[in-house]
């Protein structure tokens, strides 16, 4: 490696035309996770594992597909990533509601609730117009059942929301609000001596890691204006954790919008929350379903907190890491200040990563079992697969996640993400170059199927080449029987390979490509019964 002036063995990609067979041994028995963890450009295990898959896909494109050894260990390769993300989400997993604890004690008021929203339903419009007259206010009908069914949902998000012992609140408060959020963006900082702890309102405890690093290339002058621009620094990280630490807050107050959780409610929710719970006929299902329907409001919330963090927090931290090398830069020594810049480089990236971290706390706690999956995850562990797989090169993906209640076992888990992977591939390879591509699941109008569609541009060239070698007419001719013949004749486009991981995993899936005007698309439609 030294040798071509390459750090990692996947660049041998560009440099090695065919393999021979002292080349082949390197890359297939030299070139292992155990051998490469040496290098200092693999620091994780992740880039390990993703680094092994960019050596096993250089094997089979010289070699074929159909080494059974490499499939087994890219297969392996792929199930250890699937269990790497699923421990880290159930790891990361931060909102819960103590619903147990709250039908334990409540079970009683939520049969009352119940009789009592039945009892509204069955009231006839002269009792209710009775009893608005009795009240002796100028009132509708239609405002009195609001109000009537205002209070049993006003109970229920007391329950579920706003009660310090079980509800949405304690999480919110003890699980990331109190020290976890702060500390999980300030230590990265701390980690790298980028800020101070206060001494007092209105200043910082002095840097003396930096200032001892310079102490003997600058004089004190200039160490007290290095000392300067990180106290500004430290204040300004401060201000932008307390404005995230005050968004994850719940409330009720429907002129509060600068928290993320306000669930505060109009006539049109509480009447969909009344045909939501209509169905119960027992206090079991009454509660089940009442807590469905508020899991479905803070949903909302969710999305709101997590775009926050993305489109606000995150610039306004790059922004800020920006400024301070600026800051740094304009020194009247004009010293270089190299290895405080690199640093505040590294922590940058740190901070983002620990961002996208907490970004991933707000979402509804699902079923971590290994067996259980959502489809909306499998679809996000793919992106990041084939992230890893080209970093550092930028992938572009336009995902917005996808509302299905569809579930994958491990099996077709893994089938899923390696097809998905495959077909981004696919599209990299094969789109025009600095288009970006897009990912959009869709789900079919008869709620049986899912159909996940990845499209990207194709030049002009390309769909010549897609006609001439009749691609659109091979596709859905693909069978399992064809064994490995169309992985290697097929034109190098890859899509047998993916309709073999969707069909050889996924009961009852299908593969189809299509092309409409300059946009090629691979679409995998998944049933719902699996």
């Amino acid at each position: 490696m030294l040798s071509v002036g390459v750090d990692k063995p996947s660049e041998l990609d560009s440099i090695w035309g065919d393999l021979d067979q002292e080349k082949s041994f390197f890359l297939e028995s030299i070139c292992t996770p155990e051998i490469m963890g040496i290098l200092v450009e693999i620091d994780t295990k992740q880039k390990l594992l993703f680094e092994r898959l960019k050596v096993i896909d250089f094997l089979k494109t010289r070699k074929g597909e159909g080494d059974e050894a490499l499939n087994s260990e890219e297969q392996k390769i792929y199930e250890e990533l699937l269990l790497d993300n699923v421990s880290s989400h159930s790891v990361t997993n931060k909102i819960t509601i103590d619903s147990d604890g709250i039908k334990k004690s409540k079970l009683k008021d939520y049969g009352a609730y119940l009789e009592y929203l039945g009892f509204l339903d069955g009231i006839s419009e002269s009792d209710l117009a009775n009893f608005v007259n009795d009240s002796g206010e100028e009132i509708s009908e239609d405002e009195i059942k609001q109000f009537l069914i205002g209070t049993v949902y006003d109970s229920v998000l007391e329950d579920f929301v706003f009660d310090g012992d079980h509800g949405l609140v304690r999480y919110l408060s003890s699980e990331i609000r109190h020290g976890v959020l702060p500390n999980q963006i300030r230590s990265v900082l701390e980690a790298s001596n980028l800020v101070t702890v206060k001494v007092d309102e209105n200043s910082y405890e002095s840097n003396s890691y930096w200032r001892n690093q310079y102490a003997l290339a600058a004089q004190e002058d200039f160490l007290d204006f290095v000392d300067e621009q990180l106290a500004w620094f430290s204040t300004k990280v401060d201000e932008l954790i307390d404005l995230a630490n005050g968004w994850p807050v719940a409330t009720r107050d429907a002129t509060n919008r600068s928290v993320a959780f306000n669930l505060s409610y109009s006539s049109g929710k509480l009447e969909e929350f009344r045909e939501f719970t209509s169905p119960a006929n027992t206090p079991e299902e009454f509660f089940t379903l009442c807590e469905d329907f508020v899991w479905q409001q803070l949903d909302t919330c969710f999305r709101v907190m997590r775009s926050l963090i993305n489109k606000d927090l995150k610039p306004k931290f790059n922004k800020l890491f920006d400024e301070l090398v600026l800051r740094l830069k304009s020194n009247p020594a004009k010293i270089e200040l190299n290895i405080l810049r690199e640093e505040i480089f590294l922590a940058k990236n740190k901070v983002i990563e620990e961002l996208s971290l907490i970004e991933g706390w707000f979402v509804k706690p699902g079923n971590d079992h290994y067996t259980s999956i959502s489809l909306d995850y499998a679809l996000k562990i793919s992106i990041e697969n084939v992230r890893g797989i080209y970093d550092p090169r930028e992938i572009a993906i336009d995902f917005e996640g996808v509302d299905s209640d569809c579930s994958l076992n491990k099996n077709e888990m893994v089938g899923l993400v390696r097809s998905l992977v495959t077909s981004y591939q696919n599209a990299i390879n094969h789109g025009c170059k600095n288009t970006g591509f897009k990912v959009v699941p869709q789900i079919s109008d008869d709620g049986r199927d899912i159909e996940i569609v990845v499209s990207n541009f194709v030049s002009v060239d390309k769909l010549r080449e897609i006609n001439r070698k009749k691609i659109l007419d091979k596709v859905p001719t693909f069978s399992v029987d064809d064994n490995h013949e169309l992985l290697t004749t097929e034109g190098g486009t890859g899509l047998y390979k993916t309709y073999r991981y969707l069909i050889d995993f996924c009961q009852n899936a299908q593969f189809s490509v299509s092309v409409d005007e300059n946009v090629f698309s691979q679409k995998m439609c998944i049933s719902k019964a699996m």
